[in-house]
Parts: structure tokens; C-alpha cells; sequence
């Protein structure tokens, strides 16, 4: 029998709805402290075994002062970052409290086996998924405001309040549910606030949290619960109708639907919507429950029956469900219009049968994907599909979106292998690129040089050198975004081979120099403190799937073995990457233009190739960039203006002399000065030496690398070969400490 919560309401007298105390017929004694010092469960750890200990409420509240803060702030950052899973895995190890008493038992935490002896008068309160701190204050002080509450703090989200109340004796779960649909419904009512469901569990685990401002109440008066007016219980709540107030945090401002919902009205909107649809279903069934309309379980029963699925029991089952006022999207009828309006509109298949119906052609599921508000792309710098109009957690994207459609495909009767076929190639289709967008449409209103600006701004040593080095890197950034497409520089390649690298001591906020100089909106199309692998699949796509990656601590991220493998990394125009499972290698073009921070100041190994780095020395911090407030837009302005205008990337003659100086700076110059040391190239006298006699007087190891060095060294020093094809040198003789090594004759 369906009973209508309005016809219920109109009962209720709405003063009898405050709760009654005992103070109109005072108890032998008020409360006293009593009832916050009996002792209840209490766990360390919450997903550990009960171990039998115990606490008290007063000294559980009382330690919200001090407990557990760094932990608390912790998860409430991650809940802000939307890590749900994260928060969970840390809420579990925290302390926990069972307020309402004890069990028979010490082992277990079964309601049946509450000990009635242990029972303490206390009614726990959740109330969750608040919106912001100015609706947790409301409803902290529409509690503090309610007559017999004990206490009342925030929750470990800090989006939710926790409170107590004092109900007097209740001596098993049947006369603690009773209690709880009395404050549910008292809650919903007078105040439009839904108390979470699971508080009707009477041994219900209250997790600690930290507030300093809790509140704590030793004089509140009993309840009496029966005293409390309320409509037939039949273990179902019914939320209000449309004429009472709903939950609307923080504002907590009833919103009443303007047209009452009557059984006829709800028909005719969710006759255009598919009922084979599992969440369309619940939804329509949820949102039809909460409208409070009479006959709403019959309307929604033979809407069901359209639906091959149908299953009577099932149905009845889900129905009861929607009795806990949990209705955590705020399905409303409003969003049952919104999709009926959506399924009145006819889907244009571009390929139908002779019957019309749809063949499962890539044309037909891009009209899917249309029909129901989606968007898909491809985003060619960051390599990831971009999703819109589906909800999803952050990173599963793609497949929620495979789901999604394999559904609306069984619904319009499509067979859904065209989503594994045709999907990535449609997504391929549309490439995007937001910081070539971002760039293109930077307008200057100046006429300066903000490179200059912002090389004279820098604390870096030899500035004319910096502003050549920052000028033609920023412009190999623009060509990278751009993947050279568009310059007009007929002798461009597209290769963006040039890393500028930052060497100075650590605080100088070397790593951050690049955010410093780039919008927020591009800041996700960076990536800081990249040690790269170029041996390692997943450590080389994880550079790529960037902009601008910053190559952390070049010094120490590469050995002298893998010199030779990071100059071909950086020289390369195409990538070939297969991943696992993969039907064929993903080919990436090259767009990434890399930075580096060293600490080291000889932290170049190799003595060839290292045309590709472009050093600059830092002697302070270069946060001055957001201290001086430096327009960096503008910045980018000009330098996609150069790019554009053909200017480009890679460094003159000219220009390639002075980077030749700045290097030598920066090189491992040990062997030089080994032979410096050693040898005395002040004589004349020579000694026919291999390479390797030549190495073992300076003790070094016989290395191909190092051989390879000393030729290069001993050519800068003017030694020469005994004759040009031989790999004999003309060395000078050991210096006058090695007297017994060689006579000077």
C-alpha cells in the first residue's frame, strides 16, 4: 500500500516537529557529566580487530584539539584533489569510537549482541557532503541550536559535522532505528538537512578528526523520544514531496518545485526514455521516489516492463532502497525532463538497412557520440584522448567512455564491436593542440624586446651570452608546439635538439623557471624533475607526453655511458614506441623542447656533441620573475611572432663561437689537467706513446671513451702523431718528480 508523505505531513502538527525535552516534566536530576564519561568501544586503528578497549565520549571529543592534525589536513587536501581512494586507505587507519555503547561480546561488533547495559543515551549523528566551510558553520550551529545535544565537530573531510544527543536509554537495535527515523525526518523537515543512513546502525563507528572548536554541551537535557511526533513507520522513510523542504547546502533554502508531480504528468515525460538502460533506470526511479507523487511506484513499474530486463522482485527490492533519503546526485524530476528532451530528439544515422536500422559504421557512432553531448579528441602534445560529457574519475577517461557508448549501443540496437573498431580512429581525427592556440592568438600592444627584459632582469652571469641562448630556445619551444609546420624558414629541420641548462646552487628555483614564464592554463604541458632512461619504453614516454620537460640534475641523471644515447635522444625527429598489446608501434613526432638544472659545474662528460646544451649560470634565485611581476605573455607574444616570421631556432656561426666559450666552462677538464701535471709540455724532448701507455701513466682506465677524450685533449694541446696515420702521439716527457720513470734525453 502506497501512502503519500504529504497526506502524512498534513497530520503532523509543524510545532509538535521541535524536539520535546524532559524539562517540561523535569527528570530526578539533569544531566550531568555521567553520560559523557561511561565508557564505550574504541579502536586505534579502525580496521584492526576490536580489542576490547574503551574510551569515553568526553575524552574522545577533547582530543579533536590536538589529535591526529597533520593527518586530518593530509586527507582533507587529497579530498580536494579528488582522491577518494587515498582518503579512504588513510580514514581507516585513524582511531574510531562507537558512541552508542557496547557489545555482549568483546570479540565481535554485531548489533544483535548490543549490550543494553552498556548503553549510553547517545544518539550519533552524521552529516556529510556538505559544499564549503560557510555550510558546515550553518549546520553546526542549527545543532548546537537543537535541545539535548552533547557535542559537535567536523568530520575528517572538513565537509561534514558530527554530532551527539542525549535520548535517554534504548536496549537494542529495533528502539535505536525507531530513533533514528524520528531525527531523520525531524531533520529533513524543519531544517532541509539529510543525516546519513548508516547512523541508524547502532554500533555505528564515529572515525576521529581534528577541530579545535569542537563543541561540548555537559548540561543538555534528555530527549523524550516518545514524545516526539511523527507519522507511521512502517521501516520506510519517505522523503517529502515537493511542498517540503529539501536539502540545499550550504544555502539550506528549499527550492519547492512550481508544478506538483501527479502520476499522469511523470507518463507522459518518461515515455521518450529508454528503460534498458541500468542508470537511466535507477535514475528515473529515484528521481520519481523523491517526487513524493502518488501512485510513483506503479508509473515506474510499468515503464520498467518496457525493458526486456524486467524483473518484478528486483523492482520492489530497489524501490524500498530509496527509502534512506540517500540520493547522493540530487536526481530531481527536473533531470528526468532534461533527458526526456534528449531522447524526444531523433539520432541522423548517415547508414541504415532497409528497415531502417542503423549499420555499425564509424559515420553512425560519431553520430552516437554527438546525439548524446559527448566530445572526443586528441591532444598531440600531452598524447591523451580528451574527454568531455561524461562523468568519470580523473585518468580512466577513455575507458568510461568505451563503456558509455557500448551501452548506447545496445540500446539503439547497434552491435557495439564498432566502438572497439572505429573509436581511436574517430578521436585520432580531431587533433588538437590548446598551447599553439594559446599562442596564436597573443596580440602585443608593446614594441620592446622582452627577451632582453627578461634576461636583464635574471640573476645569470654573462648576459649577452644568456639573451642569444634564452632567444633562440624560447623560439625552439614555439617550433616544437608547432612540430615546424608552419615556419616559413626553408632551412628549418624539425629538430629541437637544443637544452637549455641551468647550473647554480640549489635554492635558486631553477626547476621553476619555466612556470614562471608560462600562463597557468599551459602549466600542465610541463613536467619537472625527469630522470630520464632512454633505454626504458615508459621512461621515453613519459618525457614525450609533454611540452616542456625539465631533464632534473643532469650532473648525476647521466653517466658517461649514456652521453652518446641522450645526443641521439635529443637529435631524433620521430619516435617509435611500441606498447604492450599494442597492433603496432605508436609513432610520435617530436615536439618536446627540453630544459636542465644542474649542480654541478663540470657536468658535461663528453667533449663532442655538446652543441645541443645551452649552459647558463645562475647567481640568484629567479622568482624575481614573479616578484617584478614580468609580463610573460607578452613574452610569448614576441617570440611566436619571430618563429612565425621565420627567425630561427638553432644557433648562427657566430653565435656557436660564444656558446664554444661558455662551454669549456662547464666540461670535465680532469684529463687536461692530469697531462698538465704530468707532463711538461715545456720541453722539447719527445716520447712516441700509444694511447694507452698515455692513459696508464695518468692512471686511467683503457677505455674507449677515454681514449676517444685524449685524442680530443691532446689535439687542443698541439701534441701530434708520429706520422697522420698513426695512432702513436709525440708525447713530452714525465716532469722532473718521475725521475726514475723516463730519462730526459
Amino acid at each position: 500500500m502506497e501512502i503519500s508523505i504529504k497526506n502524512k505531513a498534513q497530520n503532523i502538527n509543524q510545532s509538535s516537529l521541535a524536539i520535546p525535552a524532559i524539562a517540561e516534566t523535569p527528570p530526578s536530576a539533569p544531566l550531568s557529566v555521567n553520560i559523557l564519561d561511561k565508557a564505550v568501544l574504541y579502536q586505534k586503528r579502525a580496521n584492526e580487530a576490536y580489542r576490547g578497549e574503551t574510551t569515553t565520549p568526553r575524552q574522545f571529543v577533547e582530543r579533536l584539539k590536538t589529535n591526529d592534525e597533520h593527518v586530518v589536513a593530509y586527507q582533507r587536501k587529497l579530498k580536494t584533489e579528488g582522491k577518494s581512494e587515498a582518503v579512504k586507505a588513510l580514514k581507516i587507519k585513524m582511531s574510531a569510537i562507537s558512541f552508542s555503547g557496547g557489545v555482549n561480546d568483546s570479540c565481535g561488533r554485531r548489533a544483535k549482541d548490543f549490550d543494553k547495559d552498556s548503553c549510553t543515551g547517545i544518539f550519533h549523528v552524521d552529516i556529510d557532503a556538505l559544499q564549503d566551510s560557510a555550510g558546515v558553520e550553518r549546520v553546526i550551529g542549527i545543532v548546537k541550536a537543537t535541545q539535548g545535544c552533547l557535542f559537535a565537530f567536523r568530520s575528517v573531510s572538513g565537509l561534514g559535522v558530527k554530532a551527539g544527543f542525549n535520548v535517554g536509554q534504548f536496549d537494542n537495535d529495533e528502539q535505536f532505528k525507531e530513533i533514528f527515523y524520528k531525527f531523520e525526518y525531524l531533520f529533513k523537515v524543519e531544517h532541509g538537512i539529510t543525516i546519513d543512513p548508516a547512523c541508524k546502525d547502532i554500533l555505528r563507528l564515529c572515525f576521529t578528526s581534528y577541530d579545535p572548536d569542537y563543541f561540548i554541551n555537559d548540561d543538555a537535557v534528555e530527549i523524550d523520544v516518545n514524545a516526539m511526533d511523527f507519522p507511521a513507520i512502517n521501516n520506510v522513510f519517505e522523503a517529502p514531496d515537493n511542498d517540503l523542504p529539501v536539502q540545499n547546502i550550504p544555502s539550506l533554502v528549499a527550492v519547492p518545485d512550481a508544478h506538483p508531480w501527479t502520476a499522469e504528468r511523470i507518463k507522459e515525460v518518461i515515455k521518450h526514455i529508454p528503460s534498458e538502460d541500468y542508470d537511466q533506470w535507477i535514475m528515473v526511479g529515484m528521481a520519481i521516489y523523491h517526487s513524493g507523487a502518488n501512485g510513483g511506484f506503479s508509473v515506474w513499474d510499468e515503464w520498467s516492463k518496457t525493458s526486456k530486463k524486467y524483473n518484478k522482485t528486483e523492482i520492489s527490492k530497489k524501490w524500498c532502497s530509496f527509502d534512506n533519503g540517500d540520493n547522493p546526485k540530487n536526481v530531481s524530476m527536473g533531470t528526468v525532463v532534461k533527458l526526456s528532451r534528449e531522447h524526444t530528439k531523433q539520432i541522423k544515422w548517415n547508414h541504415t538497412t532497409m528497415k531502417g536500422k542503423p549499420i555499425p559504421t564509424p559515420e553512425n557512432l560519431e553520430a552516437l557520440i554527438e546525439y548524446y553531448g559527448v566530445s572526443v579528441s586528441y591532444d598531440e602534445l600531452l598524447l591523451e584522448t580528451n574527454i568531455k560529457g561524461i562523468q568519470s574519475m580523473k585518468g580512466n577517461e577513455h575507458n568510461s567512455l568505451i563503456a558509455f557508448l557500448k551501452g548506447k549501443c545496445a540500446i539503439h540496437g547497434i552491435s557495439d564491436r564498432v566502438v572497439d573498431m572505429q573509436l581511436d580512429a574517430i578521436i585520432e581525427s580531431n587533433i588538437i593542440n590548446p598551447v599553439t592556440d594559446c599562442l596564436k592568438v597573443i596580440t602585443r600592444t608593446k614594441s620592446n624586446n622582452p627577451v632582453d627584459e627578461l634576461v636583464e632582469l635574471l640573476p645569470v652571469d654573462n648576459k649577452t651570452w644568456v639573451k642569444i641562448a634564452m632567444y633562440r630556445w624560447l623560439i625552439q619551444c614555439c617550433a616544437a608546439a608547432d612540430m615546424a609546420r608552419n615556419t616559413p624558414n626553408d632551412d628549418a629541420i624539425d629538430k629541437y635538439e637544443s637544452v637549455l641548462v641551468f647550473f647554480g646552487e640549489q635554492g635558486h628555483k631553477k626547476t621553476s623557471f619555466i612556470r614562471y614564464i608560462l600562463p597557468k592554463l599551459l602549466h600542465k604541458y610541463t613536467k619537472e624533475g625527469i630522470l630520464l632512461d632512454v633505454k626504458d619504453k615508459d621512461s621515453m614516454l613519459h618525457v614525450l607526453k609533454c611540452w616542456i620537460p625539465e631533464l632534473g640534475e643532469l650532473d648525476s641523471t647521466f653517466k658517461r655511458s649514456d652521453i652518446s644515447a641522450l645526443k641521439a635522444f635529443l637529435s631524433m625527429t620521430e619516435d617509435e614506441i611500441r606498447l604492450p598489446y599494442a597492433r603496432k608501434p605508436l609513432k610520435i613526432t617530436r615536439h618536446i623542447s627540453c630544459i636542465g638544472t644542474v649542480n654541478e659545474k663540470e657536468y658535461l662528460r663528453d667533449a663532442t656533441g655538446n652543441r645541443r646544451f645551452l649552459p647558463i649560470t645562475t647567481t640568484g634565485s629567479l622568482d624575481i620573475i614573479v616578484k617584478e611581476n614580468f609580463d610573460y605573455t607578452d613574452l610569448w607574444g614576441y617570440v611566436w611572432g619571430q618563429y612565425m616570421q621565420g627567425e630561427q631556432w638553432w644557433l648562427t656561426e657566430e653565435e656557436e663561437v660564444l656558446q664554444k666559450e661558455v662551454l669549456s666552462k662547464h666540461e670535465d677538464t680532469n684529463l687536461k689537467e692530469l697531462l698538465l701535471d704530468v707532463y711538461n709540455f715545456d720541453t722539447s724532448h719527445t716520447k712516441k706513446m700509444t694511447s694507452t701507455e698515455v692513459l696508464r701513466d695518468l692512471s686511467q682506465k683503457t677505455t674507449r671513451q677515454n681514449q676517444i677524450k685524449l685524442g680530443i685533449v691532446l689535439k687542443d694541446l698541439s701534441v701530434e702523431k708520429s706520422t697522420p696515420r698513426s695512432r702513436d702521439y709525440m708525447m713530452p716527457l714525465l716532469r722532473d718528480v718521475y725521475p726514475n720513470r723516463f730519462p730526459d734525453s
